[in-house]
């Protein structure tokens, strides 16, 4: 077998599976594929004078190809990344924006978000101070059944609304609806 199969065989093939298995790094397989290729094109001149023209002008092209393959792919993942970057930054601010409390909960109902309206509703300082707390012992007991239900209904499909008594984190009570 020629060292092209060789390489092929055992360099190359493997790094395909390696970006099929891991696609946040086709990027960095691309760059390697590239460079391995041009390695073995400069060795294939330099160590077998009698390598024909056509291996290394095959080998330049696929590099070549290879490299422009790569640039479209960063191309492509810089204007996604700009897209999602851009589509979060909106979604943050019409959320911030609303003066309604706007919050994501767990299906356990474990606080994961809160705009700052919902935020000054709880009393809560930061959202840090909150995150990853349960919102339960937040709503009165005499409540907190009818939103557990509600929270599961939810994450089930449905939707509903409710009135409830709330305490905030400084102990002010209130009424709220969600």
């Amino acid at each position: 077998a020629s060292r092209i199969d060789t390489l092929l065989y055992f360099e190359i093939i493997p790094i395909f599976f390696a970006a099929i298995l891991y696609p946040r790094v086709v990027f960095l397989v691309m760059e390697l594929i590239s460079t391995v290729l041009s390695v073995v094109a400069v060795r294939s001149i330099f160590h077998n004078p009698a390598a024909s023209e056509r291996t290394v002008l095959a080998l330049a092209v696929v590099v070549l190809a290879v490299a422009e393959m790569l640039h479209r792919l960063k191309a492509a993942r810089d204007r996604t990344e700009q897209a999602l970057r851009e589509s979060e930054y909106r979604q943050r601010t019409i959320i911030e924006a609303d003066p309604d409390c706007v919050k994501m909960l767990a299906a356990d109902g474990t606080l994961l978000d809160m705009n700052r309206s919902g935020l000054a509703m709880i009393e809560a300082r930061s959202l840090e101070e909150v995150r990853g707390r349960s919102v339960y012992p937040l709503v009165k007991a005499e409540h907190r059944k009818a939103f557990q239900t509600l929270t599961e209904e939810t994450f089930q499909g449905q939707s509903g609304t409710l009135e409830i008594a709330i305490v905030g984190l400084r102990g002010t009570p209130r009424w709220i609806l969600t």
